[in-house]
């Protein structure tokens, strides 16, 4: 490491916003294209920069004037674009999941509202409503058997339609 290099360490431990300054000036080219060849986003990868010079300014008094300046904030530079990276991945599978899993309430609605109506009837009142087969079978007038086939028609003719969709 250059003299002139400690020197601005030093006084950037001190606080000396001029020092950290020249040490923005000297690595934001340089920091910036490294992230912006992995991000390929240029407003993220100008982010990322600011980040990374909020971190050493916030840990300055940690700076250690003989160890690599160059090497600690590219240290810090590749853990926040891994970082990021990893957002992102988590953000997209997250979407993927929920527009999955808005799909297929879809289709279990669709499914729902193609069966016979007593059947539907019937299965909103189990599912939906909570009831038990013996509520339902008082308030319809009908048997407790009768619920029990009608439900499992009712998930039967439901697992068929999906499994146009899906694989069980």
């Amino acid at each position: 490491m250059q003299l002139q290099e400690k020197i601005l360490i030093r006084e950037l431990q001190r606080g000396n916003a001029k020092a950290f300054e020249e040490l923005y000036f000297r690595y934001h080219a340089r920091l910036y294209n490294f992230c912006n060849t992995i991000i390929r986003n240029t407003q993220e990868a100008e982010g990322l920069v600011q980040e990374i010079f909020i971190t050493i300014w916030e840990n300055r008094e940690k700076l250690d004037e003989n160890k690599s300046f160059s090497g600690f904030i590219f240290k810090i530079a590749r853990n926040k674009v891994l970082n990021r990276i990893k957002q992102k991945l988590t953000h997209q599978v997250y979407l993927r999941t929920e527009i999955e899993s808005r799909e297929m309430m879809e289709l279990i609605q669709k499914s729902i509202d193609a069966l016979p109506e007593q059947t539907k009837e019937i299965f909103l009142f189990s599912r939906k409503d909570g009831m038990t087969y013996k509520e339902i079978a008082r308030k319809l007038n009908i048997s407790e058997n009768v619920v029990d086939h009608e439900i499992r028609k009712a998930l039967q003719k439901i697992r068929e339609y999906l499994s146009k969709y899906y694989s069980f």
